[in-house]
Order: structure tokens, then sequence, then C-alpha cells
């Protein structure tokens, strides 16, 4: 176990029986599964009171978001607060450069009335010790709190997909070129607001080593960022006739069932708000998070009638199609401008 867990082992063990303790800690601890165990000693043995979720950038030269746990002894439930927006961004006084997030004193007080509230609000929710079997005694503020919409056509994702692999974690730099041929090398640079851009790619292999075909990435599959933090970057592979493409290993290939799922309906879903949330479920760890394919396996997304996909889907295809005009012509425009000195 973490040395934090364990340290909080002696604090319980000096508690009084009506006494408080408070650790400010980094969230990782709540969810790995390397603390699973002594998670469950903690909750089961009602030392957790409640987990509150701090804003970003609270500290200097720590960016990522801390957890504030407060213990005591005898509790049923454990409350948790999601305070990130609960700040107001200040310059340093010293560096007028660096913006850290500060609590003023209202925001401190609805935090404390949040506490002691026990209604169930969007940032504020208390659950039962024996509920927290059903999730690995996962302590994680906001998937906690967070209740998602049960679909009524809920599909749990691994039935309606025929495979699920990470792109290629080979190196190939012997093969790799900057002199554009037919086969691709796929970074996650080279997705962005929805598209591949295979205009501005940069790195193409000379040839494919016959055990990387596998890696080839197929029509219509969807490419997922392996590694990350919400926005989660994700896109349809529209795969050109004349050319093979192999995904960095900082890619999951998502190869789906068509007969079942659409996949531009799929990725229209996943990028709504109630998607990336549904997403982030299947990301472990908190600075890095890296996705789990099995719990992207068993993550339950809704699935409409193949009619209602395709209808989805079309307005979607369409309006990606809208953005890679808009960026096209954005990329001209930018270019023109570049070259207004010589047009004189």
């Amino acid at each position: 176990a973490s040395l934090e867990w364990l340290l909080y082992i002696l604090l319980i063990n000096q508690l009084k029986d009506n006494g408080k303790a408070i650790s400010l800690v980094a969230t990782n601890i709540l969810s790995n599964h390397q603390n699973k165990n002594i998670r469950k000693y903690f909750i089961e043995n009602g030392h957790i009171e409640s987990i509150i979720l701090l804003p970003y950038n609270l500290m200097i030269g720590y960016s990522t978001s801390l957890v504030l746990i407060v213990f005591s002894k005898g509790n049923k439930k454990i409350r948790f607060i999601n305070a990130t927006e609960f700040y107001e961004n200040e310059k340093l006084e010293n560096n007028k450069q660096k913006i850290i997030a500060l609590i003023p004193n209202n925001d401190i007080n609805n935090i404390l009335y949040l506490l002691n509230d026990n209604k169930k609000t969007n940032i504020s929710f208390s659950k039962k010790i024996e509920d927290f079997s059903k999730n690995d005694y996962n302590l994680d503020v906001i998937e906690n709190i967070e209740v998602l919409e049960e679909f009524e056509n809920g599909v749990v994702f691994k039935n309606v997909v025929k495979n699920i692999m990470r792109g290629s974690q080979t190196k190939l730099d012997k093969e790799k070129t900057k002199t554009k041929t037919t086969n691709v090398y796929l970074s996650l640079s080279d997705i962005n607001d929805g598209l591949v851009e295979f205009e501005n790619i940069k790195e193409y292999l000379k040839e494919i080593p016959e055990k990387q075909e596998k890696f080839c990435i197929k029509n219509n599959s969807i490419l997922l960022s392996k590694i990350g933090n919400p926005p989660y970057k994700i896109a349809v592979a529209q795969i050109p006739d004349n050319k093979k493409i192999i995904a960095s290993g900082n890619f999951a290939i998502i190869e789906v069932d068509e007969k079942k799922l659409n996949p531009w309906y799929l990725v229209a879903f996943l990028i709504t708000d109630i998607g990336v949330k549904i997403l982030k479920k299947a990301y472990i760890g908190s600075l890095h998070s890296s996705l789990s394919i099995k719990k992207l396996e068993d993550t339950i997304i809704p699935i409409l009638s193949i009619e209602e996909q395709n209808k989805i889907a079309q307005r979607y295809f369409e309006k990606i199609n809208e953005i890679k005009e808009i960026k096209k012509d954005l990329k001209d425009k930018i270019q023109s401008a570049k070259n207004i000195f010589f047009e004189i």
C-alpha cells in the first residue's frame, strides 16, 4: 500500500473517539488498484467521514488536483464534495506570469455547508459504506458523485465491437522517413477536432514490417487516445485507397460491429458531456491517465436502432466535414497573410 495509507493507520490509532483529522493528498491513492485492500479496511471500519476534491493549481508548483480526506470514527457513510469550481485565479506578486487558484471565504462557507448537508446535488453526494464493494472500494470523488443516466437501451461495449487493441508499441525508427510514402505512421498530434489530418502528417514509413501489418488501421475504425485527460482525442479513421496507416502505441484502435453500431454514431455520443463522463471511467490514474481496455469493454453505452444511429451519424459526419473545410480555409488564409509582404 502507499505510504500515505500506512501513515493513516497510525493517525487513526492516535485519534480520540470524537476526534477528527485531515490529510491533504494527491488523488491517485483514492482509486488505484494497489490500495484497494487498505481502502476497504478504512471504508468498512468507518474511518473516513468525507473527501473534498479541491481546485487545480491550488499549490505553487503543483498544478494537478488534490483532495482533503477527513478522518473520524464510526462513520456509516462517506460524504463527497467536488469543490473544483470554488476558486478565483490570482497572479503571484513576485511573478505576474504565474497564476494560482485561491478559494474565497464565501466558497469555503459553501464547502462547509455542503459537508453538513445530507442532500444530493451535482457536486455533493453521500454514499453508504456497504455500497463501496460494488466499485472496488473506489474513493474517487468524481466517480462517486456523478450518477450517470440509466440508459433503457444500454449495451455493454464489448458486445458491439469486433476488436479493441493498442497501436504499435514497436520502435520503427529505421523505417521512419519524412518523405511522403503510401505508408503513414500516425501520432496523437495528427488527430485534432475529431479529424485525422492526413494533409499534416509528418512521419511516414519506407515499408511496413510483416509483423506490424496487424496494426494497420481498417476503414471506419475508431482511434482513441490511450493516454491523457479529457477531452480525449477521438476520430473515425477514413483510410485513403492508396494508403496503409499504422497507429502509434498511444492509440487504442476500436473496430466496431457495423451491423450493430455505426462508428460515427458512437463518436458523436462519446464527445458529449455524458459520453466523456462515461469514457473517463475507463481511464486509470490521475496525472497521466491511461485507458484500460478491460474497463472500456465493460462500459455501458446507449444503443439506438440502426435507423436512428444512422441519422445521428450522418449529421455528425456532415459537421465534421464542415470543420474540415473551415480548417482548410483558415490554413489558406494564414498562408495568404504570410505572402502579403511579397505581393506589393
